[in-house]
């Protein structure tokens, strides 16, 4: 993820990891960042559909854990079982039923990923990502795009990109930046 982030940054070498930098930057302390007002709206519009995604699978009878599911593992479990009951019947409207029950999860993990995208990552990478899904032509990404939750978010974010402001996180990076450079020059 790093090397995302230097290239969304324009940073070419600042943190190759056998320099020095790169001990300070691993050493720091854990900065929260506050997101703006702005944000928080779109990351409610991506929980509001991740919900109704999650309601699917609690339908369709592939999880009865509490939303959200957040951990990877309990979702590549999840998919585990979907492909190993795929692969084990025979019967036609089991397939079917697990093709289903495969893009209506699909369609959560994709949900979720914008979300970490559009909090940990930046605007860049959110919009990089929903363009993918505009191309894809899966029936969880055809879903996610058609999404008015989605597409509300996505305006969102284009707005705070259009207006010249940075992902806080990253505004926060290149603070960190500038003040171990600051300190070096000392």
């Amino acid at each position: 993820k790093i090397n995302r982030v230097k290239q969304n940054l324009c940073l070419s070498s600042w943190l190759n990891p056998p320099s020095r930098r790169w001990d300070y930057a691993r050493e720091r302390e854990v900065v929260w960042v506050a997101l703006p007002a702005a944000l928080i709206e779109a990351k409610g519009y991506l929980w509001t559909a991740m919900k109704a995604a999650y309601d699917e699978m609690a339908r369709v009878g592939l999880t009865k854990d509490s939303f959200p599911i957040v951990s990877e593992r309990a979702l590549r479990e999840m998919r585990g079982r979907i492909l190993l009951d795929l692969k084990a019947t025979p019967d036609e409207y089991e397939k079917n039923r697990c093709y289903e029950m495969f893009s209506i999860w699909a369609t959560y993990y994709k949900l979720l990923k914008a979300v970490r995208f559009l909090v940990t990552e930046s605007y860049e990478e959110f919009l990089r990502f929903a363009e993918k899904l505009t191309k894809d032509k899966s029936r969880a990404s055809v879903r996610i795009v058609e999404d008015i939750l989605f597409a509300a978010a996505g305006e969102v974010v284009k707005e705070l990109r259009r207006g010249g402001t940075r992902h806080p996180k990253q505004a926060k990076l290149i603070e960190l930046l500038h003040e171990i450079g600051a300190k070096k020059r000392t």
